[in-house]
């Protein structure tokens, strides 16, 4: 007994396997695993594996190994960004509330301000509880214009504030603003009184706090462009609510309480609005909009399931389906945690679930489509061959845009961040997860279903009314329109779909290009929701976040040269790195020992510290102050000892803390020395330098790191630099090439035990890494996936001519999606990478279908084969772009950034697949489509199974000669007319016989 015959003799004891297969592989993921905790949606937005953080990763674990000891201490040092002019006392700039008008520096608009925050904030029934408290036991007034200009007149509230005060307040601005452009005018001058800067300016710093916190820089600096013109409009201003804190912690019970009773819309009061708010609570908001918006992703489903509802005219077809859906995902889970052991289940996996109905949403339609094309071709034939003819069609379209689709997401594996490697193994599994139950689960429900329940059913009346108006209606574009266009009109239509191609691919790559992101920060909702409006709007208009903070030499980055040590992320990248044991990781050593550094060794070192001092990114002390490399101390120490009295003071202390008496040491002189000696006086010169015993010399912030027996593992040479940390990707990645540029030199003449030195830079290059990985990473995931997608056709096809075509087609969508979306302003962050790696798979369904449907046409001439192509899959084809283009439109409305950007690219994505599958695909193989056996690749018979088009092409011959005699019989008895006869186009009503649709695309 064939599959085939099986299913159609035991319908329901194929759904019952499947189902208890689904059942027990879906319990047992759910139950042996922990459930998903989207509590971070940001967690696992880090690369793994890539340089970068292979060396913040190693040299994490040097420093707190706890089996290694260093030879000297490094000190504590403060990044540029922790802002050194940043009063905590005065301001918190983790609470803060933005404010947007048409000019908020009139009187009117200042006390405005107050207004809103008295009544939506102060007046809040826990602010008493929460708010910081003066001496005299009150709450804190919040800092915002009014009240430093009340704190100026000495008023006693802004309601008190006076026309002459607002004057007076513009005079000084005007005065001060150009001091505080160009640096004069710094926070400092509050307790020291700063030459050139009017006293006006500096006494109390109000008006540099004013400058600094409260006040548009973009109007700072047009103010101080011209101090004797008339004040330009304050467009933006911000309010720092004076909240209590112990130890950084925050009532955020409070601060979440607040913002759902007054602060979860805009408030705008006349021309005054609070647009924007940060209280470090968007964690949990999301947390509680993830399971509020999921009405919209349910919608989308509500709407795939009426569309399969009316197209397959059956309510037990589509509910089971959707079952078949889910259940994928919840078989793919079990795979994925159980099977393949992922621990980490990232938030960008819920995007699976809507791809899968989508693409789910296709096959059916494909499967339903073909079942019924079967039916009517061949009403006699039993029901296993009906199955087996549908699989034959179907199983083999459904196929090619399973794996194809499949091989695209599992692609974004080579993706060096966590979250995107989880997302495609898990989506690209769901995916062929599915496409098994398309060819088990479904050809039992359908059988079942015309065997048991289709005669009983009393709303197939009704829904196959509407299914036989819906195809009437879809018949038509299919069986008139669209073959007229890609038959008559093929050179306009792949002159119009080239050039906006061309065109889309200026706008990605000329201008205005595809941007990386520059901001470290993830935006989980819409830029004009009040929870994102000040952090990736309004933030970046004030001067504390680093608009005033011109490039400073001394506040460069640190930079640590690493020898001796390999730079590794051991550990499991599939996981995020926090949630990685430290017990995977393992130092690897170069060397046994570093400490038997060969004379060359340390004359190269002398060499190497003194290029490195030399260097232009290198920060040059002034006066010859600063610590020196270790090298040129021990070099110094040598020297120190090469006298008699400084050897037998040396000898003396020595005895003190090594319980030893030697005078080897003070021998040496000089370096270079031998290997032995060398290695004996490194570790009493460290001990030495820790102790204190050799003060006055030169020291050094080196460290080095001996183990247990007092050998050299590794060398950490550390050097102020004078490079800028930023969130530009160019200016980071200049930075890091100037210094991997000039290691990679200077290396090449270094001897065996220095040669694979490496430098890192305290965490600085992190987001640049990520920048990077996201960079390189999504172009390599896009070439795999086109790549394997001709691989993928190539081999189910076996045409040549088909795949290329086909690659072209998709990689035009490609190009058209992606360049829209940067013409919508996408920045290649996460969420976009995933999407632009997907675009390949999503992009080739539809054009896959039509180039098989093209393949199987027993007629050998172009024309005809890409009517057929047309005429069997147009319908399909429409209604699988409808059904996902309509559930991403759903989506719009969500107030989480993920589910309107997933919305935003899923319409766009099945528009251009649509559009060119139609009109760039069809036209090009009406034109030069490959003929007979043109292109044709031979089958190897390890592969004939893979040769579906041979059986399938039989089909549509025995179709086709059958529906010669049906065709002649009905003309005969409707007495047609003999110029009809000769051609049997005479209707497009898809519920005639299959015999038309067969002669209307292959006549012969």
């Amino acid at each position: 007994m064939g599959y085939s015959e099986f299913v159609a003799r035991f319908p329901s004891i194929m759904i019952a396997l499947v189902f208890a297969f689904i059942l027990t592989t879906t319990l047992v993921g759910l139950l042996t695993n922990d459930l998903p905790d989207f509590s971070d949606p940001t967690k696992g937005f880090e690369a793994r594996g890539t340089p970068i953080r292979k060396r913040s990763r190693t040299i994490g674990h040097l420093r707190d190994d706890s089996s290694l000891h260093r030879g000297a201490s490094l000190p504590t040092r403060k990044r540029r960004d922790d802002n050194d002019n940043f009063d905590s006392s005065d301001f918190d700039t983790n609470v803060v509330v933005g404010f947007e008008g048409d000019d908020l520096l009139q009187l009117d608009s200042i006390k405005t301000v107050c207004e809103i925050s008295t009544e939506t904030i102060r007046s809040f029934p826990e602010f008493d509880n929460a708010c910081r408290r003066t001496r005299d036991g009150t709450c804190e007034p919040d800092v915002s214009i009014g009240n430093l200009l009340v704190y100026m007149t000495g008023r006693k509230d802004c309601n008190s504030l006076q026309l002459s005060d607002l004057v007076e307040l513009k005079r000084r601005l005007a005065t001060c603003a150009p001091y505080y452009v160009n640096n004069t005018l710094t926070n400092d001058c509050k307790y020291t009184p700063c030459p050139f800067v009017p006293r006006e300016c500096s006494e109390s710093g109000y008006v540099f706090a004013l400058f600094e916190y409260l006040i548009d820089f973009d109007f700072t600096k047009e103010v101080a462009r011209c101090s004797h013109c008339d004040l330009p409009a304050l467009r933006y201003t911000l309010l720092f609510p004076q909240i209590k804190f112990d130890y950084y912690y925050y009532d955020y019970s409070f601060l979440l309480d607040l913002y759902h009773a007054r602060l979860e819309s805009p408030i705008r009061r006349g021309s005054v609005a609070l647009v924007g708010i940060d209280f470090d609570i968007a964690f949990d908001v999301f947390q509680e909009r993830l399971l509020s918006d999921v009405v919209y992703p349910a919608l989308s489903v509500a709407i795939i399931f009426l569309v399969m509802w009316i197209y397959t005219s059956s309510l037990f077809i589509t509910t089971l389906s959707i079952v078949a859906f889910v259940a994928s995902l919840g078989v793919a889970y079990f795979f994925y945690t159980t099977v393949f052991r992922v621990s980490f289940f990232a938030f960008l996996n819920v995007v699976a679930i809507v791809i899968a109905l989508g693409i789910g949403s296709d096959d059916v339609f494909v499967y339903i489509d073909v079942w019924r094309q079967t039916k009517r071709r061949h009403p006699n034939s039993s029901t296993a061959k009906r199955v087996a003819m549908t699989l034959r069609h179907a199983a083999l379209s459904m196929f090619v845009t399973s794996f194809t689709t499949a091989t695209a997401f599992i692609s974004n594996i080579v993706s060096p961040i966590t979250s995107v490697k989880c997302f495609g193994l898990y989506a690209g599994t769901a995916i062929l997860v599915n496409y098994v139950f398309m060819i088990t689960w479904l050809p039992a429900v359908v059988v079942f279903y015309e065997k048991y329940i289709e005669s009983r059913c009393s709303v197939k009346r009704f829904v196959g009314t509407c299914y036989e108006r819906l195809t009437e209606y879809l018949s038509i574009p299919f069986q008139k329109w669209i073959p007229t266009l890609v038959t008559k009109f093929k050179w306009p239509l792949l002159v119009v779909l080239t050039a906006l191609a061309v065109g889309m691919s200026m706008a990605i790559f000329v201008r205005p290009r595809l941007q990386l992101p520059t901001s470290s920060d993830w935006q989980l909702f819409k830029t004009s929701d009040i929870l994102s409006r000040y952090q990736f709007d309004m933030k970046s208009h004030f001067a504390f976040n680093g608009l005033q903070d011109p490039p400073n030499p001394s506040d460069g980055m640190y930079l640590a040269f690493v020898f001796g040590v390999k730079a590794e992320d051991q550990g499991n990248h599939m996981v995020p790195l926090d949630d990685d044991s430290d017990s995977n990781f393992h130092l690897t050593f170069t060397q046994p020992s570093l400490s038997l550094i060969s004379p060359a060794g340390q004359i190269w070192l002398e060499r190497f510290c003194d290029e490195l001092k030399n260097q232009s990114f290198v920060y040059k002390y002034p006066l010859s102050s600063g610590a020196d490399c270790f090298i040129r101390s021990i070099a110094e120490f040598f020297a120190f000892l090469n006298t008699t009295e400084s050897c037998d003071e040396y000898v003396a202390v020595q005895a003190s803390y090594v319980n030893e008496m030697s005078r080897r040491c003070c021998a040496v002189g000089t370096l270079p020395t031998d290997a032995d000696t060398f290695a004996y006086c490194l570790r009493h010169w460290s001990i030495a330098t820790q102790l204190g015993a050799l003060a006055g010399l030169a020291y050094s912030d080196d460290l080095l790191y001996f183990d247990d027996e007092g050998n050299l593992k590794a060398i950490e040479v550390t050097i102020r630099s004078t490079l800028d940390d930023t969130n530009v990707y160019v200016d980071m990645n200049r930075n890091w090439n100037r210094v991997e540029t000039w290691l990679d030199a200077i290396s090449e003449s270094a001897p065996s035990e220095l040669r694979h030195g490496w430098f890192t830079a305290n965490g600085y290059f992190t987001f640049y890494d990520l920048q990077r990985s996201l960079n390189f990473g999504t172009l390599v995931s896009m070439g795999l996936s086109v790549g394997l997608s001709f691989v993928v056709l190539l081999i189910t096809t076996f045409n040549i001519v088909i795949s290329l075509y086909a690659v072209v087609t998709i990689a035009a969508t490609l190009l058209s999606t992606v360049g829209t979306l940067v013409l919508l302003g996408w920045h290649l962050n996460i969420l976009e990478s995933v999407a632009m790696s997907i675009a390949v798979g999503l992009s080739v369904d539809f054009t896959v279908h039509y180039g098989v449907a093209y393949r199987i046409c027993p007629d050998d001439r172009r024309r005809e084969r890409t009517l057929f192509s047309v005429k069997h899959m147009g319908p399909a084809v429409t209604m699988a772009a409808l059904t996902t283009f309509v559930a991403g439109a759903m989506m719009m409305p969500s107030s989480i950034l993920a589910y309107t950007q997933l919305g935003t690219f899923l319409m766009l994505i099945m528009l251009f697949s649509w559009l060119y599958a139609n009109f760039f695909f069809q036209p090009l193989c009406s034109l030069i489509g490959p003929q007979r056996t043109f292109g044709q690749l031979t089958v190897p018979p390890q592969l004939a199974f893979l040769d579906f088009y041979r059986a399938a092409a039989m089909d549509e011959e025995v179709s086709e000669n059958d529906g010669d005699a049906t065709v002649k019989k009905e003309e005969k008895d409707a007495n047609v007319d003999d110029d009809r006869k000769a051609t049997p186009t005479v209707s497009f009503d898809e519920s005639k016989t299959a015999v038309r649709m067969s002669n209307l695309a292959c006549e012969t």
